[in-house]
């Protein structure tokens, strides 16, 4: 496969030519009578005339400049000439001038002209519609060596020019298309859409939702044949709880003003994240995900995984932290476990609870100033601790559901912070597992046959797990092992209630001395 297939700047390069212009706006000078997000008074009209697309002009060859500047990563964008600006009735057409971007290794990407219509709507709100080049050219060393085509296209949004930054969009590319000649590589892409719609809350700050869509990405490594990786579709959804977007465009600046490949002071960068966000949560989800190893012929397909999680009240007194996944329908060829071992589903929840955010702030600001080592870290990251044992946080695996064909287990459990214990912490565990005595059944060999070496490893666990659990039953008859294992305060790991060293035997004994030499008689 050649490598414009690999280069990431062709999807970046992408992506900034719809959305990159938009920082331009940001140095056009909005009304004063209005707040950023308020709504324009009644009968207000805004202006749209030959200044102001002069201003307009400036502003967008201003931000092209500060936007598209050189890359940590190698990738540096150039164009010629500025954009073109023109008042059409109650918009400005704009056409930027060429894009390409060219990454480290010399690859182009020559995107071309974007075209916007932008509408001033009077309260520094500007909303926009873009359209990209339908077609783009891949150049590696002076030669063409791939293309990007697009075959539907709708990308709209709103830009807040006070903040830099869009507030609302709705953007949809469909029927992509990345090609190598000689048949040596395509990657197709159904639909790729983004949504974000955010609403003001208070004085710079903004809740609301935003998404993301793929459906039916496709990768041949040679389009004569099967491909490789397929994934029918991968979605994505976010709720932003009180964004502050006044401190997200103090953080933006902070790198922009910085020369290539620096980076901005850490206090700096913790101190603008401090209150940028009172909460958000997440989901998404990919199906229909299969992998194909092109050497070997091995596959990987997964019918469903999905992520879940979020953080909430990081503006209050505590905020708690919330992560978890579940994956279903895994096959892989060939088998790296016996069919009756491969997991059919698994189900992961946690959460970490009652973190006292103002400690956590002034240890992240003090390790940031004085570095390690500091004094001042050293003192704050014990008030840390402190605090976190004060406001009882706690990690907690909510749910751990694991299921296959022989075997199912569940379980969950907590620590919790506790300083003045013997290993600053406390905890309980409890696991269930079934099916561990059908299992052990199921792989015993046949009369007169001993059983292979992963057979025999198999069995040897299934035995040490049903040596250390309690044996019950459920309401079904099935047999459970249960397990409850516990952190005591003095650093004693229960299982079941016993020490778990003195059922593993313990430390390794002293060697015994050698027993004293008898001298023969002669």
């Amino acid at each position: 496969m050649r490598r414009p297939l690999r280069t990431p700047a062709a999807v970046l390069a992408l992506t900034l030519a719809a959305g990159g212009w938009g920082g331009a706006l940001a140095q056009s000078p909005p009304p004063a009578a209005a707040p950023p997000g308020a709504p324009a008074p009644a009968g207000t009209s805004v202006t749209v005339d030959q200044q102001g697309a002069q201003d307009l002009k400036a502003a967008l060859a201003e931000g092209m400049r500060r936007w598209l500047a050189p890359q940590a990563d190698g990738t540096v964008f150039t164009w010629q000439g500025d954009p073109v600006v023109a008042p059409a009735g109650d918009r400005y057409d704009v056409v930027l001038p060429a894009l390409s971007t060219t990454d480290s290794d010399g690859a182009r990407l020559d995107v071309g002209t974007v075209r916007l219509a932008v509408r001033p709507q009077g309260d520094g709100r500007y909303a926009f519609e873009a359209t990209v080049p339908s077609s783009m050219t891949i150049v590696e060393k002076g030669a063409p060596a791939g293309s990007i085509t697009i075959g539907r296209q709708k990308i709209a949004g709103v830009w807040i020019a006070p903040y830099d930054t869009v507030v609302a969009l709705d953007a949809m590319v469909g029927d992509l298309a990345m090609v190598v000649p000689g048949d040596e590589g395509r990657l197709t892409v159904g639909s790729l859409s983004l949504m974000l719609d955010l609403q003001p809350d208070g004085p710079s700050t903004w809740s609301g939702p935003g998404a993301m869509a793929i459906s039916e990405l496709v990768f041949h490594e040679n389009v004569e044949e099967d491909p490789i990786l397929h994934l029918a579709g991968l979605t994505s959804e976010i709720q932003y709880s009180r964004f502050d977007l006044e401190r997200a465009n103090r953080l933006s600046r902070l790198s922009q003003a910085l020369p290539t490949g620096s980076v901005p002071d850490a206090a700096e960068v913790i101190e603008a994240m401090r209150g940028l966000l009172d909460g958000a949560t997440f989901r998404a989800r990919i199906t229909g995900l299969s992998v194909v190893d092109p050497e070997e012929g091995g596959t990987v397909s997964l019918e469903q995984f999905a992520v879940r999680g979020g953080v909430e009240s990081l503006g209050g007194e505590r905020a708690t932290a919330t992560l978890g996944f579940d994956a279903r329908g895994l096959r892989v060829d060939p088998a790296v476990a016996p069919d009756a071992f491969m997991p059919e589903r698994i189900d992961v929840q946690l959460a970490f609870a009652n973190i006292p955010n103002e400690a956590l702030w002034q240890a992240m600001a003090a390790a940031a100033t004085e570095g390690d080592g500091g004094g001042g870290a050293d003192a704050a990251m014990g008030r840390l601790v402190e605090a976190l044992g004060r406001s009882g946080t706690e990690l907690r695996l909510d749910k751990l559901v694991l299921d296959m064909p022989a075997v199912g287990g569940r379980s969950t459990g907590a620590a919790r912070f506790a300083p003045d214990t013997a290993m600053g912490a406390v905890g309980e565990l409890t696991v269930e597992l079934r099916g561990l005595d059908a299992a052990v059944r199921d792989l015993q060999p046949k009369a007169g046959r001993r059983p292979d070496a992963e057979t025999q490893e198999t069995l040897g666990m299934l035995a040490m797990l049903q040596a250390l659990g309690q044996q019950t039953k459920d309401e079904a008859g099935t047999d459970v092992r249960s397990y409850r294992i516990e952190l005591t305060d003095t650093g004693a790991v229960l299982l079941n209630g016993a020490d778990m060293n003195a059922l593993m035997g313990g430390a390794p004994a002293a060697p015994p001395e050698p027993a004293p030499k008898v001298r023969r008689k002669e």
